[in-house]
């Protein structure tokens, strides 16, 4: 059966015939907007991008994460061909989902670039000649999130019955949609090939039954896969009614797919605040490095994430380095991407929380894009550098003590007469020359009585030979001749011979000239020499009286010290002193017997 509507003219109630004169009064008053506003070709929030729009309408497109201060684009591209489009739905005679769009002016419009912009929007909607309807629709955008409040009001009585209130969300190609419904109102979307942001709705009404459903007909189920989720509002009579609608878009990597649909569900209600990006493809790292050193550390990448296309390349940055810590961002290995990190001496140790965030850069036409943020912590340690153990050097031999240099000799001027010094090494000198006795040789023929032989003497065993030192050499002795004479004798008187003494320089040149080259040393002692005058011949018997012994003081040794090397030469003899006492004891022997011939020789002539 066909439908028959009356062409006679409706009468409105008074309520409704008031409101009406209000919003045409207030129509009328409305400050018009340049159609360019009423037509802008986008919004941009602080994260969002929305190309596209017709603000008188309240539609809008694309929804691409960007931020606006950087340029940085997120890892979706825009989820939306369009977004808002609304009317009145019905089933008619002809089409059981008739549809009866929104069309309306731009009322007000507050936009601001990288911040919040909010428009609002009226019009009627005519679904049939007997009915009518008033909508207003606010616009908010701001950070990810854009909110949509729209009022309806029916101009007829019973208006709202067999009407439903639609609002389209047509996504953009390719999205490969999976919906999720987790509590009335709420429908969360995401994108089975990660190449689109997730997104998700929550719808309230003050009136009727909300309902999130496919496309064409409000009693077509939401399928997966379906382009077009549309909110249906629908089971009401009620003159008013509010439906409020909220969106978020939630950027991310194609690692964090879960983690994405569990944020949507905890904040689908959640005020207009600034979501980053969600990415897990950038593992965490936990470094550690010692002063002084420097190592190559890695950032591990999630298998997942996508290959750099040609032309492309990673970069990073690092925040929460302490001073004296520096950075090198090296090739990407197979495992993720790796980093030279290098300490000085000066950075201070502990634990120091860092920050990793990685870009995909391009170049086009010489304009860098930075696109695809990766985003994880991690931890610096810096333990104090090692305590360096060198090992000691081996000491040096301890050098020999120098010897302590002598003191030097006092430096004596030479007496006129000086004593010489008998060394008791002395170097054998020359065969001395035969000594002249002053005493009248013996007659031939008289031959001296033999006294008593004298063999040598077994010297002391031989000590430790000592380097010689240079001896003085001695002053030769006056010679015989040089002697005085022997002092007339009276006659009469008895002759008393005086004693004399030899004088030292005689004493030692007899020593000198009789000691035989093997005689040994004499000790460092004076040397007593007993000297016995003899009768002249021919003078009367006289009392002898010996001449006192005579001591010959030798000059006392002291230590000496070579200072410069002395060139030694032929060997001493050995037991010299013994040898040189042999000969003075012969000496003496011949001059008794001597003597005693003279005498002898005198008392035959008498």
């Amino acid at each position: 059966m066909i439908q028959r509507h009356s062409s006679a003219p409706r009468e409105f109630s008074p309520l409704t015939t008031w409101i009406g004169i209000v919003i045409l009064g207030s129509a009328l008053t409305t400050t018009v907007v340049p159609p360019a506003l009423a037509n802008a070709t986008a919004i941009r929030t602080s994260s969002i991008s929305w190309p596209t729009t017709q603000m008188a309408n309240g539609i809008i497109g694309g929804g691409a994460p960007r931020n606006y201060l950087t340029g940085v684009e997120g890892w979706g591209v825009a989820p939306f061909g369009s977004l808002g489009a609304s009317g009145m739905e019905w089933a008619s005679e002809w089409d059981e989902a008739h549809r009866e769009p929104f069309y309306g002016t731009l009322q007000q419009s507050s936009i601001t670039p990288g911040g919040l912009s909010t428009w609002t929007t009226a019009g009627l909607i005519q679904s049939q000649p007997e009915y009518s309807f008033m909508s207003t629709i606010a616009h908010r955008a701001e950070h990810n999130q854009m909110a949509w409040t729209i009022d309806l009001l029916a101009l007829d009585e019973d208006a709202m019955a067999p009407h439903r209130f639609y609002w389209i969300a047509n996504l953009a190609p390719g999205y490969q949609a999976i919906y999720s419904s987790p509590a009335p109102g709420q429908l969360i979307i995401s994108d089975a090939s990660n190449t689109h942001p997730s997104l998700v709705f929550r719808a309230t009404t003050t009136a009727g039954t909300l309902q999130w459903a496919g496309s064409g007909i409000y009693s077509k189920p939401l399928a997966q896969g379906e382009q077009a989720p549309t909110l249906y509002v629908y089971g009401t009579n009620a003159e008013e009614l509010r439906v409020s609608i909220t969106l978020g878009i939630i950027d991310h990597d194609p690692c964090s797919s879960d983690t994405a649909l569990a944020f949507a569900a905890l904040n689908a209600s959640a005020p207009a605040t600034l979501w980053p990006s969600i990415t897990e493809c950038l593992g965490d790292a936990l470094w550690e490095l010692e002063a002084r050193a420097s190592s190559v550390l890695g950032i591990p990448l999630d298998p997942a994430t996508p290959a750099l296309a040609p032309g492309q390349e990673r970069s990073l940055t690092i925040s929460g380095l302490p001073e004296g810590v520096s950075w090198e961002h090296l090739p990407p290995d197979a495992n993720g991407m790796a980093v030279r990190i290098s300490a000085t001496e000066a950075v201070v140790p502990g634990d120091y929380p860092l920050t990793f965030e990685a870009f995909t850069t391009t170049t086009t036409a010489g304009v860098l894009t930075r696109s695809q943020p990766l985003r994880s912590s991690g931890s610096l340690r810096i333990n104090p550098a090692p305590v360096v153990s060198e090992e000691p050097e081996p000491e040096p031999e301890p050098e020999p003590e120098p010897e302590p240099e002598p003191e030097p000799e006092p430096v004596v001027d030479p007496e006129p007469e000086p004593e010489p010094v008998v060394d008791p090494t002395p170097e054998p000198e020359p065969e001395p020359e035969p000594v002249v006795d002053p005493t009248p040789t013996p007659e031939p023929g008289s031959e001296p009585e033999a006294g008593p032989e004298s063999g040598p003497e077994t010297g002391p065993e031989p000590g430790p030979e000592i380097e010689p030192e240079p001896v003085p050499e001695p002053v030769p002795a006056p010679d015989v001749e040089d002697e005085p004479a022997l002092p007339a004798i009276a006659p009469g008187e008895p002759v008393v011979p005086e004693p004399t003494q030899p004088s030292p320089e005689q004493v030692t040149r007899a020593l000198s000239e009789e000691a035989p080259s093997g005689a040994p040393v004499l000790p460092e002692s004076p040397v007593v020499v007993e000297v016995r005058d003899v009768e002249p011949a021919g003078l009367p018997e006289q009392a002898f009286v010996p001449s006192e012994p005579v001591e010959v003081p030798l000059a006392p040794r002291e230590p000496r010290t070579l200072l410069t090397p002395v060139a030694l030469g032929p060997p001493e003899p050995r037991f010299a002193g013994t040898w040189l006492g042999l000969s003075l004891m012969m000496s003496l022997a011949a001059g008794g017997f001597i003597a005693a011939l003279r005498r002898r020789r005198k008392e035959r002539e008498e």
